[in-house]
């Protein structure tokens, strides 16, 4: 399947020194909780958009439209060993919250707009060609 972001992405985790691995374990790691929070929803879209934020950072941002979190979840979801599974040991979204604070970007979550939630990451951009 050809991915249509995934050169913006490599460039934005070159910079932090670890091309591609850091943005793959986000990406293999949480789109597939994302689709998996849509299971149960009439509705399901995911929405994966990569932005320039101007020539410094880049951001990527994953929606779904399952049903959300709780605001009793979302308030400690980047704890340890909070999840929203079952069988779910919590420690998928801490350490990717410390793996992109590495290289020095941010991680958070909020409420999508038409249902759902919205993970965004940003990271320092990689110096395009000719710079």
């Amino acid at each position: 399947m050809l991915d249509p972001f995934a050169d913006a992405r490599r460039r934005a985790i070159q910079s932090a020194g670890r091309p591609y691995r850091s943005q793959k374990s986000w990406r293999y790691g949480n789109e597939p909780n994302a689709l998996e929070a849509m299971a149960g929803s009439r509705r399901r879209e995911l929405e994966v958009r990569t932005t320039s934020l101007g020539d410094q950072t880049v951001e990527i941002a994953i929606a779904d439209s399952g049903p959300g979190l709780a605001k009793s979840v979302a308030n400690h979801l980047f704890e340890p060993f909070v999840s929203t599974k079952p069988n779910g040991m919590g420690l998928g979204l801490p350490i990717c919250c410390s793996i992109v604070e590495a290289h020095g970007g941010q991680l958070k979550s909020e409420p999508n707009l038409g249902g759902g939630t919205v993970f965004r990451f940003t990271l320092a951009a990689a110096p395009t060609m000719g710079r």
